[in-house]
């Protein structure tokens, strides 16, 4: 019997607790997925989905949406399925973002050579 699941990214983040909304065992969840990486594994495992512009009722003033899963079997074998198959792309402007900061405070990376020779004893 099929059975439709509502499968929302905070089950699958790892910086969240599970008293904050995670699902999954902090083994296999992912820091921050978005509901694009959610929809490439559903996509991975050929399920039925629809994604809906929806918030979790915990985090209602996010709107990371949620997908509604058509499926068989018990949603905790779901979403551990998913969480294995979910990879988070990072962010192509971090590291830009990450040297701005850095270039900001003073800080450029590179290692400071000190060129005084030492006095021989």
């Amino acid at each position: 019997m099929k059975k439709e699941c509502i499968i929302y990214p905070c089950y699958f983040n790892s910086q969240s607790t599970r008293e904050q909304g995670r699902r999954v065992p902090l083994s296999i969840a992912k820091p921050d997925p978005s509901m694009k990486d959610i929809v490439i594994a559903l996509k991975k495992h050929r399920l039925s989905y629809q994604v809906e512009e929806k918030s979790h009722p915990g985090y209602w003033w996010k709107k990371d949406g949620r997908a509604v899963v058509t499926h068989t079997g018990s949603k905790q074998e779901l979403l551990c399925k998913l969480a294995r198959d979910i990879v988070v792309k990072e962010d192509p402007m971090k590291f830009h973002r990450i040297r701005l900061k850095r270039a900001k405070k003073g800080e450029t990376g590179e290692k400071q050579t000190n060129f005084k020779k030492r006095a021989k004893r």
